[in-house]
């Protein structure tokens, strides 16, 4: 959904504690109380991807090893000339 587009409505419930921080967050940055837990998603959603790329990095394998598979791979094309 483009900024600034209307969205669907959607109700649901919170926790007090919840529905004080939102409240006082807006107040707080003068803005809307959605525009406050369009941020809070946005930060969710930002850590998750952080945390899906590093799993990713930590699959890969060490440095050096990437170095050494990619000398040898540039010499297998080399000696097919």
């Amino acid at each position: 959904m483009p900024h600034g587009a209307p969205g669907k409505q959607t109700q649901f419930r919170l926790p007090p504690w919840a529905l004080e921080f939102i409240e006082g967050a807006a107040a707080q940055r003068q803005t809307t109380k959605t525009q406050v837990v369009l941020d809070a998603l946005a930060c969710l959603r930002e850590h998750e991807l952080n945390d899906l790329m590093a799993e990713g990095y930590e699959a890969l394998p060490p440095e050096d090893e990437l170095i050494d598979a990619q000398e040898g791979h540039e010499r297998e094309e080399r000696s097919a000339w």
